[in-house]
């Protein structure tokens, strides 16, 4: 009896003591929030792909493959004001600060009071002058330049907005096929007669680009426009 109740025990107290667990070694919390080290080799390869990674963005986004770097040359903008004889007319040029060429797929020339614009490209280069105008499309080589003539058939003083935009919307596509649209402002900053001309972007009277070419149509007998840097 007393062997049976033995033998009965015995496997409980061995499998009692199978379970029992060791403690674990004391780990000191700091050493959670410090990463363990790492090797120098491993450290410097990061280093190295994520400045390559930097200097690959900032190359393709300066070259213009991702966005086309198309900016304005205010120096040259011309502005001829409606009248009997002459149409309101914007004359500007821009240039391609890229490494790579772009196309201007269009010029968004809609503004209250103009209508039927008519809108010409015209290449530019030092000691060749000015190409022929044709309409867009059209192809700009790195560092080339492009007259753009935004021409109006008629204009309604009534519905011409005094302080209106100063910008014109470009559309222009990267040799990759993406697609931006680029805002200059051509030309100067107008103020009516009589008024001082700030100097800045928040000129509060300055008027837009619609109201300075039709300013002489729509404002017979007054003076004329003041202007200012762009």
């Amino acid at each position: 009896m007393i062997v049976t109740l033995l033998c009965d025990i015995m496997p409980e107290m061995t499998s009692i003591q199978g379970q029992t667990t060791i403690p674990a070694p004391f780990s000191d919390p700091v050493d959670l929030l410090v990463p363990p080290p790492r090797k120098l080799g491993r450290s410097v390869l990061r280093i190295v792909v994520t400045v390559a990674i930097i200097a690959a963005g900032a190359f393709l986004w300066e070259s213009g493959l991702l966005r086309p770097n198309l900016g304005l040359d205010p120096s040259r903008a011309e502005l001829i004001q409606a009248s009997a004889t002459t149409k309101p007319t914007l004359v500007f040029f821009v240039r391609n600060g890229g490494r790579a060429p772009l196309s201007i797929d269009g010029v968004d020339a809609r503004a209250p009071g103009l209508s039927r614009p008519t809108i010409t490209f015209a290449s530019y280069g030092t000691g060749v002058g000015l190409g022929h105008p044709h309409k867009s499309p059209v192809s700009l080589s790195p560092n080339g330049e492009m007259q753009i003539t935004m021409s109006f058939g008629t204009w309604d003083c009534r519905h011409v907005v005094l302080h209106g935009s100063s910008t014109v919307p470009i559309h222009v596509r990267s040799p990759l096929g993406i697609n931006a649209t680029v805002a200059v402002v051509p030309g100067m900053h107008f103020d009516p007669p009589g008024m001082p001309v700030l100097v800045g972007q928040s000129d509060p009277n300055e008027i837009g680009w619609a109201a300075a070419v039709t300013w002489k149509a729509c404002h017979p007998g007054s003076g004329p426009l003041g202007s200012g840097p762009p």
